[in-house]
C-alpha cells in the first residue's frame, strides 16, 4: 500500500496508483490490489481505466490539490504517430463524495487541425468485502452470482449494478453536451465509449458519475462543516507546513457519524481497513485536537455513549460501562492470508483502554472550554464507566485491569497493540493471559483522578473514593510491575496469567509517563 494514492471523504474512499491508475487486477508484492472505490466496507469498483483509440494513455503525473480531489495527467502517444512530445493530452479529474464519484476527463489537443478519436473508460464493479480484499481473496458477491449489472430501462447513458440492498448507478455524460455515449455490459465489466472531436489547438470533456446507495452502512459522513477548514499552518520550512496543512486536510476526510447521532462527529480510525468507530482510535485522535476545537470530542464521547454496554455479554465481550471497541455494518470474519480464526460481531466490545480513555477525554474536554451543559449531560455515563474500573476491568481480582477473549474467536490482545504475538517474554515467549498491560493501569490512575475531579466539580458522590482507589492502583503498581534486567530497573510490558512480569522493554511504558 505504500505506492498508492488516497483520496478520503468518509464513508467513501478511493485508491489508486501514484499515476492515477485504478487496477485491482494488478499484483503488489503478491497481494491483491488495494485499488478501487469504496463506500463503507464495500468494493464498489476495482477498476477505472482511460482508454484512448483502444490504448490507455500515459500518465505523467498526479496530485490532490484538496479534500477528495485527484488529476492525472496523461499523454495519449498513440494519436499523432511516434513522437516525445505527444499533441493530446488528457488531464483526469476525480471528485470523491460520500456517496459517489464524479470522473471528468478533459482532452486538450495542440494540433492545427480538429481530431477525431474514440475515447473510452472501462469499469469493472466487484463488491468485495474489506476483509476479502485485506486478506487477498476475491469478491465473494461475485463469484456467487449476488452481484447484478444491468441497463437502466429507459435510459440509453446509465447503468445500474445491484447486490443486496446496496445500489450503484454509473452514468455517462455526453460530449460538452452533445453526442450519444454507448455503454457496452459484459458480466461486471461496464465500458462507456465516446467518439471525440476535438478542435483545433482547444479542448473538450466528458465524464460520468458513480452514486451509491447504501442503506446498510454503519456509519455515514458528518453532518457539519469541518471545524478546523479554517485552519491554516504556516512555518519557515514550507515542508513542515505543507505536512501538518496536508494531515488537517486529511482529518477532515475521516470525520464520520453514525445514523442514530448524525450531528455528533467523530474520526474514523483510518483507511482503508479501519474506516468506521473504533473507541480507542476516535478518543486519541479527538484528543490530539483538543487544541483546535471540542466538538470532535463531545461528538466522538456521545456516539460512544450512545453504545455503552449495560449488560454483560461474552459474544460482545460487553460488560456494564464498558465503552465500545469496533463497529461494524456486518459480523467481521477474517478471510484469506488473514484467515487466523478472528470473527467479531457488528458490535464488538474486546477492548481494555477505551473505558479509561472515555473518562480522561471527557475531562479534558472540559478543561479546554466543552460547555459543561453537554459534561453534565454525560455524568451518568461517566459513573458507569468508573464503576466498570472497579467492578469488570479487573476480571480476577487482583487489583489490576486485564483482558482475556472468552470466546476462542475474539482478539487476543485487546490493548492498543493487538496483533496476536504483541505480548511477549524477552526470550521471545508469547505470554499467556490474561493480560495486565502496563499503561492500561496508568489509564486507569489517570482515569480515576480525572473523573473524580469530574464528580467533584458538579457535586457528585464518589469523588474522594476515586481518588483512594487510584492511590492504591499506585501502590500496587510500583511494587509489582518493576524489573531489572541488569542494566537498569524499568516496568515491564505486563503481569501475565500468573502475575509475574513479563519482562521485555517495550515503548508501551512511555504511556506511563503521561498518566501520573
Amino acid at each position: 500500500m505504500h505506492d498508492m494514492k488516497p483520496l478520503v471523504v468518509a464513508p467513501a474512499q478511493l485508491w489508486e496508483t501514484a499515476d492515477g491508475t485504478v487496477d485491482a487486477s494488478q499484483q503488489h508484492a503478491g497481494a491483491a490490489n488495494i485499488a478501487g472505490f469504496y463506500v463503507g466496507d464495500t468494493r464498489i469498483i476495482s477498476r477505472i481505466i482511460p482508454v484512448v483509440n483502444g490504448e490507455a494513455p500515459t500518465a505523467i503525473a498526479w496530485n490532490s490539490p484538496q479534500k477528495g480531489v485527484g488529476v492525472s495527467s496523461m499523454v495519449a502517444r498513440n494519436v499523432d504517430g511516434p513522437t516525445v512530445d505527444p499533441s493530446v493530452r488528457i488531464a483526469e479529474n476525480r471528485t470523491l463524495e460520500p456517496d459517489a464519484l464524479h470522473e471528468r476527463y478533459v482532452l486538450r489537443s495542440v494540433m492545427t487541425d480538429p481530431v477525431t478519436l474514440d475515447f473510452s473508460v472501462k469499469l469493472r464493479f466487484d463488491m468485495a468485502s474489506m476483509q476479502e480484499i485485506k486478506g487477498g481473496a476475491s469478491s465473494s458477491a461475485a463469484a456467487n452470482g449476488e452481484v447484478i449489472l444491468s441497463r437502466v430501462p429507459g435510459d440509453a447513458c446509465s447503468a445500474e449494478v445491484a447486490y443486496g440492498e446496496l445500489r450503484a448507478t454509473v452514468t455517462a455524460e455526453p460530449q460538452d453536451g452533445s453526442g450519444v455515449p454507448s455503454i457496452i455490459l459484459d458480466g461486471l465489466d461496464c465500458v462507456i465509449s465516446w467518439q471525440v472531436t476535438i478542435p483545433a489547438r482547444a479542448e473538450t470533456s466528458v465524464g460520468l458519475h458513480i452514486a451509491v446507495s447504501s442503506p446498510r452502512n454503519a456509519v455515514i459522513a458528518a453532518n457539519a462543516d469541518c471545524p478546523w477548514a479554517d485552519v491554516q499552518v504556516e512555518a519557515a520550512d514550507n515542508r513542515v507546513s505543507n505536512w501538518v496543512n496536508t494531515s488537517l486536510r486529511d482529518l477532515d476526510g475521516l470525520r464520520m457519524s453514525i445514523p442514530a447521532l448524525p450531528d455528533d462527529e467523530f474520526l474514523a480510525a483510518g483507511a482503508p481497513w479501519f474506516f468506521t468507530l473504533f473507541g480507542r482510535d476516535s478518543l486519541w485522535a479527538a484528543r490530539f485536537m483538543l487544541p483546535l476545537t471540542t466538538r470532535t470530542a463531545m461528538g466522538a464521547l456521545r456516539t460512544l455513549a450512545h453504545f455503552q454496554a449495560t449488560e454483560s455479554d461474552i459474544q460482545t465481550n460487553a460488560d456494564p460501562g464498558k465503552i465500545m471497541h469496533e463497529l461494524r455494518a456486518e459480523p467481521l470474519v477474517q478471510t484469506g492470508a488473514f484467515n487466523d480464526g478472528t470473527s467479531l460481531p457488528p458490535l464488538y466490545y474486546g477492548t481494555i483502554d477505551a473505558t479509561e480513555l472515555w473518562i480522561i477525554l471527557l475531562a479534558e474536554a472540559l478543561r479546554w472550554g466543552a460547555p459543561e451543559q453537554e459534561i453534565e449531560a454525560l455524568l451518568p455515563n461517566l459513573e458507569a464507566a468508573l464503576a466498570w474500573l472497579r467492578d469488570w476491568g479487573d476480571c480476577d481480582g487482583d487489583g489490576f485491569l486485564e483482558y482475556i477473549d472468552r470466546t476462542g474467536h475474539g482478539l487476543s490482545n485487546q490493548g492498543w497493540k493487538d496483533s496476536g504475538d504483541s505480548v511477549r517474554w524477552n526470550d521471545g515467549r508469547i505470554a499467556d493471559g490474561p493480560i495486565a498491560l502496563c499503561e492500561v493501569q496508568g489509564y486507569a490512575y489517570q482515569a480515576a483522578i480525572l473523573g473524580a475531579d469530574v464528580l467533584e466539580k458538579f457535586g457528585r458522590p464518589g469523588a474522594e473514593d476515586w481518588r483512594a482507589w487510584a492511590k492504591r492502583l499506585k501502590t500496587r503498581f510500583n511494587e509489582v510491575f518493576w524489573v531489572d534486567d541488569g542494566n537498569g530497573r524499568y516496568p515491564a510490558i505486563a503481569l501475565d496469567r500468573d502475575k509475574k512480569p513479563v519482562d521485555s522493554l517495550t515503548s508501551n511504558i512511555g504511556h506511563l509517563l503521561g498518566t501520573g
